[in-house]
């Protein structure tokens, strides 16, 4: 058996490049990437997958569960098409896996698992979908803030307007509010996950105006700017009465 050196040398350098926070998420890019591998190789093997039959049948049986208007796509579009999207899930969930498997192009491969899961969790599909969906925007959000990797995006207004429009658009499709009975309303779920990415995302333009003034000398919330003097309140035993 041939040993290409320069994979070993390629593997071994990067298993050396690894900082804290991606040594530490290793086990979960891992798990991540060989679900989704495991997901498109249970379809790649499975002959009504390619007919369409599988995804047909899977579509009815999530009529009644799925949210808003999406049982009327599945009808019109979806069912339509259904050779073609079962095609496009099975390549996407490939290359998911391999991305988040080997580190390359990770930004596209979290984006598309998010649009997948969030697609099964609005058809009804809520488990494991919904947990997948958190871990995800976690990893993309330590990309985007250069924990992962070394391209790091900054915060964006219109994603934070997309992910409150999200969390508001499905507030009247929740069904229950009963803690046995939330795991298993779509609407919820997806709710309150995009509740969450709202709030990152604003969060980080938050932090980022305070920087940015905090660079150009403007006074901060305590009334004082850049470089100047910010007296340091001792506390005294009289001051803890």
């Amino acid at each position: 058996m041939v040993v290409d050196m320069n994979v070993i040398h390629t593997i071994t350098a990067r298993l050396r490049s690894l900082s804290p926070i991606e040594l530490t998420l290793l086990p979960v890019l891992a798990f991540l990437g060989l679900g989704w591998l495991r997901a498109g190789s249970e379809k790649l093997i499975d002959l009504d997958w390619w007919t369409g039959q599988y995804l047909s049948k899977w579509l009815v049986d999530h009529q009644d569960t799925a949210i808003s208007v999406f049982p009327l796509v599945s009808d019109y579009v979806f069912s339509r098409l259904t050779p073609s999207i079962a095609f496009i899930v099975m390549g996407a969930q490939f290359f998911i896996g391999y991305g988040l498997l080997t580190g390359r192009s990770m930004r596209p491969a979290l984006q598309t698992a998010i649009a997948l899961n969030l697609c099964f969790v609005v058809m009804g599909e809520v488990t494991p979908s919904a947990f997948y969906l958190v871990i995800e925007l976690s990893l993309l959000t330590g990309l985007n803030l250069g924990l992962i990797g070394n391209d790091p995006r900054p915060p964006n207004h219109w994603r934070a307007f997309g992910w409150m429009y999200a969390a508001a658009f499905v507030l009247p499709e929740i069904s229950t509010i009963h803690p046995e009975e939330v795991i298993h309303d779509p609407a919820l779920m997806i709710g309150t996950i995009a509740a969450l990415a709202f709030s990152v995302e604003a969060i980080r333009i938050f932090q980022d105006q305070s920087s940015t003034r905090f660079r150009n000398g403007l006074p901060n919330e305590s009334g004082y700017g850049q470089g100047e003097f910010q007296p340091v309140r001792v506390t005294t035993h009289r001051d803890s009465y």
